[in-house]
C-alpha cells in the first residue's frame, strides 16, 4: 500500500523546538504506524498544515495538495494522528471523506489503529456525529478565547499579538 499523511495544527507553535512541534509529533507517529503496517511512504505524500485552524478549508495549501495527489491516484491509504486532524466542520468533513472513499483510499488513524468505514449509512452517521463534536470543540473554544480576550480588553491589558 502507498501511504500519505496529513497532519495539522491550528495554533502556531512559535517559540517551541522544532522536534517538540505538534505537526512533528504527528508526522513521526504516524510514520511509526505506516512502518508497522508495511505500507510505503514517499516523503513527498507528507503533507502539514502548520498554525491553520480546521474550520478552514479553502487556505490549507497541503490539503489541497493532499486531494490533488488522491485524484492522481499517487496514494491508496491516508494516514492521520486522529480525526480531528482532518478538520472540524460537519458539513465538510463527510465530503472530504466521501471522495477519499470513492477513489479507493482508505483513511487509518495511527493514535488508535482504527480503520474508518464510510461504507453504511451507521458509518456515514458516526462520521457526521464525530464531525459535529469537532466542529462543536472549535466553536466553544472560539467562544471562550473570544470572552477572555473582551475581559482583558476591558482591563486595558494586551490580549494578543505584539505591542509596539
Amino acid at each position: 500500500m502507498k501511504a500519505a499523511i496529513y497532519a495539522r495544527k491550528s495554533t502556531d507553535d512559535k517559540g517551541t523546538a522544532h522536534d517538540d512541534k505538534s505537526v512533528e509529533q504527528q508526522r513521526r507517529q504516524t510514520i511509526d504506524f505506516i512502518g508497522d503496517k508495511g505500507w510505503t511512504l514517499d516523503p513527498e505524500h507528507v503533507f502539514v498544515d502548520d498554525g491553520i485552524s480546521g474550520g478552514e478549508w479553502q487556505k490549507r495549501p497541503a490539503l489541497l495538495k493532499l486531494m490533488e495527489a488522491a485524484r492522481a491516484g499517487d496514494f491508496n491509504v491516508l494516514v492521520m494522528r486522529d480525526f480531528n486532524r482532518l478538520g472540524r466542520d460537519t458539513v465538510r468533513n463527510p465530503v472530504f471523506i466521501s471522495e477519499l472513499t470513492e477513489l479507493g483510499i482508505e483513511i487509518w488513524f495511527s493514535d488508535t489503529g482504527e480503520h474508518l468505514l464510510y461504507e453504511t449509512p451507521a458509518d456515514k452517521g458516526m462520521v457526521g456525529m464525530r464531525s459535529t463534536f469537532g466542529e462543536q470543540h472549535r466553536y466553544e473554544s472560539s467562544k471562550l478565547s473570544h470572552g477572555k480576550a473582551k475581559d482583558l480588553w476591558a482591563q486595558g491589558r494586551n490580549f494578543g499579538g505584539r505591542v509596539y
